[in-house]
Parts: C-alpha cells; sequence; structure tokens
C-alpha cells in the first residue's frame, strides 16, 4: 500500500481539520467498529495533529477561566498537563481507589463531587473519562455509562470519553465487559446528543503515533465549529492526511491488522502475568484492553528512608528503578489517590519483559 503524493499535497488543501477523504474513511472505521447508535457522518468528525491537542482545546472550548473537569483517580497521567497548562481551567481529581472505578459507586462519587465544589462557587464543565481505561486496562460497561449520561444531563456538562485504545481489546474476562463506545448509547433518548463527545486517535489502535493524528467525533455542531479556528494552530500535515485517508480506506488491511494485533498482545499478555505471579507481584487483574498492566509495588516502597512519606517512598522507588534501566509511570504521574502504582508496559520481547521483572 504506497498512496501516490499529488502535488495539492504540498499545499493547504482543504484546511486544517482533515480532507474529505480521510473524515470519510474514519467514518467509516468509526461506524464499522465502534457501533454508534446513528451512523456518524464525516461532518461530525474535527481532525487536529494528535489527541493531546484536542484535550487542550476542548478545554478552551468548553471552560472558562477558573471552570473545573471531572477526573477519576487513576487517570492518564497526560490529562493533567493537556488541560490545565495553558488554559486556567483545573482538575478535580475524585478518589475512585476504593470503589469499582467502572461501577455505580464510581458514578456516584463524580456527582459527590461536583456537588462539593459547587458549594464552593467552583463550576464544573466536563466529565473525562478513558474507555478502555489508561492504566487500568479495563472497560466501562454498558449500564454505567448510562448512569454518566444521566449524570451530565442532570447538571448540563458535558461528557469526553477518550476512546483510543478502543479497537485494542484482546481477551474476555467473565463478568466483564468488553468495550462499549459512548457513541452506542441513544443519547437523543437521554437527552444528550450535545453533551457527549468522543476522542479517538491512530498512534494505540494502528500504531502510527508519527503520523500525528487525532479527531473529535461529535454531533454538536457549535461545538465543531468552534475548534476549527483553533486547528489552525496544530493541524495535520497534508502528507500524513493523505497516508492516514489511504490506510483507513482499505478495510482488509485493518481488519488483519487489528486482529493480529490483539492475537500478539494476548499473548504477551498472558507471559507478562505469568511471570508477575511468579515474582509474587501484585497486580490489576481485569484488565483486557490495551498493552499495559496496573502494578502494586506498594510494598517494596522504603518507607523508612522517606520517613513514612509515601509519595516519597514511591518516587525513590522509581528512581531505584530507572538506575536499573526501568522507566514506568507511577501513581504519582498518573493521578494515583494513594502510592505504590506502576505502569508496566508488557508487549515487549519475553526476554526484556523477564529481566526487567526480575530487576
Amino acid at each position: 500500500m504506497k498512496p501516490p503524493f499529488l502535488p495539492k499535497n504540498c499545499t493547504y488543501n482543504e484546511g486544517p481539520t482533515g480532507t474529505v477523504a480521510l473524515r470519510t474513511a474514519m467514518a467509516n472505521v468509526v461506524n464499522e467498529y465502534f457501533s454508534p447508535h446513528e451512523d456518524i457522518s464525516l461532518d461530525e468528525i474535527t481532525f487536529t495533529s494528535g489527541v493531546t491537542v484536542l484535550n487542550e482545546s476542548l478545554a478552551l472550548a468548553l471552560c472558562d477561566p477558573g471552570d473545573s473537569v471531572l477526573l477519576g483517580q487513576p487517570a492518564y497521567g497526560s490529562f493533567g498537563n493537556d488541560l490545565v497548562q495553558r488554559t486556567t481551567v483545573n482538575l478535580t481529581l475524585v478518589n475512585l481507589e476504593n470503589v469499582d472505578p467502572f461501577g455505580m459507586e464510581a458514578a456516584n462519587l463524580y456527582e459527590e463531587a461536583l456537588v462539593e465544589i459547587k458549594e464552593q462557587g467552583i463550576r464544573v464543565k466536563f466529565l473525562m473519562i478513558c474507555n478502555p481505561h489508561n492504566p487500568l486496562g479495563a472497560c466501562y460497561p454498558k449500564e454505567t455509562l448510562v448512569a454518566l449520561v444521566k449524570f451530565i444531563v442532570k447538571y448540563n456538562i458535558h461528557l469526553v470519553s477518550d476512546e483510543i485504545y478502543a479497537l485494542l481489546v484482546f481477551r474476555e474476562i467473565p463478568g466483564r465487559p468488553n468495550f462499549t463506545s459512548v457513541l452506542s448509547l441513544d443519547s437523543e433518548a437521554l437527552g444528550a446528543t450535545h453533551l457527549v463527545h468522543v476522542m479517538y486517535g491512530m498512534s494505540k489502535d494502528l500504531g502510527c503515533a508519527g503520523l500525528r493524528f487525532g479527531c473529535l467525533i461529535s454531533r454538536n455542531a457549535q461545538l465543531n465549529h468552534s475548534l476549527w479556528p483553533m486547528c489552525r494552530f496544530a493541524s495535520p500535515s497534508d502528507f500524513s492526511d493523505h497516508i492516514a485517508a489511504h490506510m483507513l480506506a482499505d478495510t482488509r488491511f485493518v481488519a488483519e491488522f487489528l486482529a493480529k494485533s490483539r492475537v500478539e498482545i494476548a499473548e504477551a499478555y498472558q507471559r507478562a502475568s505469568r511471570h508477575l505471579d511468579k515474582a509474587g507481584i501484585p497486580y490489576y487483574r481485569h484488565g483486557n484492553a490495551g498493552f499495559f498492566i496496573w502494578m502494586d509495588l506498594s510494598h517494596w516502597m522504603p518507607l523508612e528512608e522517606a520517613d513514612g512519606d509515601g509519595w516519597q517512598a514511591e518516587n525513590i522507588l522509581s528512581q531505584r528503578f530507572k538506575e536499573s534501566g526501568l522507566v514506568m509511570g507511577t501513581a504519582k504521574s498518573y493521578h494515583g489517590a494513594k502510592p505504590g502504582g506502576f505502569r508496566l508496559i508488557f508487549t515487549l520481547e519475553e526476554y526484556v519483559l523477564e529481566e526487567g521483572i526480575r530487576r
């Protein structure tokens, strides 16, 4: 598959938010794999040069200075930088460590957090979730997604679902859900058509981080229009647009690539879990998507060296790992509510994985 470049690819072409060919191809992928309640059209897709840019753009579009975004703990670490660094928006972290973060109790805790900060005069503008979750690697059940949508409708806030790992569900777990997109819900019946938005990209499911692509999928025309001027500052390369459009339009390639990826990721997970069990390292066992495992290394934190400070002890342990050639995300960097969590990427050669766990 070698798409020929054309003279127009050296121009601004169709503008900063993705060509018709790219948005059409992505709409077809979403309609095929995300099972939307109603088919997504190309006009409901806005492209930027990565989901990172979308995080910031959504914060700017949906929030006023001083407004807040709800985020459950733990969560993808870069949400903090992406949503806050240049926007004057605040994060309200919701501690989900003592409940099932994908269950109904979590939905109740989001509401409690919103009510609490509302009493302080702070407005919440949207709830951010990652589905499948990063770093836990699990998916939200449909009933929880419905509860979250009812919650945002009740308070007239938005729900932004980062679904960048949507097509990397590699195993089935009895009693645990596979991926369900918020797009599959009947948002109109729930009164949330204009409040529910999905972010997606090609960096994870299709392994194309270098193409620098992310897109917002939303039926809110006003929101889409508000993003277009901001996309001028982070528009995708037209060469990348051309490559991505051809790749996504090749339905056979996409299907075969995803199928092979899932098989290989499942095999890698089995190897990793086997080595972790052998080493006696506890980890979150309900993950079935993505390519990472959330480990609990709190037992090995040097608390005495840190005068009992768990976060400092986690940092000391992390530094020791780095000195031994291991670099992993920590609970601190992933907005954890308690120290000791480390994210292990398990899609490595087995000898590398085994040596890393040994160290």
